[in-house]
């Protein structure tokens, strides 16, 4: 496994935890950052944890970017 696809398929697994709520980023953010650095170590992929720490910042970027527009419908 390469590092891109070790990046995306921790993040996955990380992102599968119980812990993540997506309501404390900054929780979340530990909890990614821990559960990819394991990944990594179980699966013999060399990876910079500052690489690990910009991927989950890229990712979260791109949630936001993605939902910035969403609105829910008003209830009537």
């Amino acid at each position: 496994m390469n590092k891109e696809e070790m990046l995306r398929k921790g993040f996955s697994h990380g992102a599968a935890n119980v812990a993540i709520r997506y309501a404390d980023e900054e929780i979340d953010f530990l909890v990614l950052r821990s559960e990819m650095v394991e990944y990594a170590r179980r699966h013999h992929v060399e990876v910079d944890v500052k690489e690990i720490e910009d991927y989950i910042k890229a990712q979260f970027k791109n949630m936001h970017d993605a939902l910035k527009d969403f609105e829910f419908p008003p209830i009537d």
